[in-house]
C-alpha cells in the first residue's frame, strides 16, 4: 500500500462526515483509478446538510518504518512494521507508545 492510498482510505469517510463534501484529492483519486461513484442529484445536499457534531478518535500503537526495510517486523495494529526496539509489545503484538498517547491529548 503506498502512502497516498493510506491517505485515500483513511481520509475520505472522515472528511465527508466532518465537511459535508468529497475532498478534490479524493476527486483526483477516482479519476486516476477509474472510480465512478453513481450518486443522485439529491446526493449533495445530504451530505452538506448531514455532518458529524462530534469526532473521537482512538490511539491504539504507533508504527516505525525504515527504508532498508530491516528489522524485526511486528502486527502494529493490523499492518506488518518494523519493531521499536524502545517500546513493550502487547499481547496481540502491538507496540504501545505511552508517550505518543499522552501528547495526543
Amino acid at each position: 500500500m503506498t502512502f497516498r492510498s493510506w491517505v485515500v482510505d483513511n481520509s475520505v469517510a472522515g472528511d465527508v462526515h466532518v465537511r459535508g463534501y468529497y475532498p478534490g484529492f479524493a476527486t483526483r483519486f477516482f479519476e486516476e483509478n477509474e472510480i465512478n461513484l453513481e450518486t443522485m442529484p439529491e446526493d449533495d445536499e445530504i451530505l452538506k446538510n448531514g455532518t458529524v457534531d462530534f469526532v473521537s478518535i482512538s490511539y491504539y500503537s504507533s508504527n516505525c518504518v525504515s527504508v532498508t526495510k530491516k528489522g524485526e517486523i511486528t502486527a502494529a495494529n493490523g499492518g506488518e512494521n518494523i519493531k521499536n526496539p524502545y517500546l513493550e509489545t502487547s499481547a496481540w503484538g502491538w507496540q504501545i507508545d505511552a508517550l505518543l498517547v499522552q501528547k495526543s491529548h
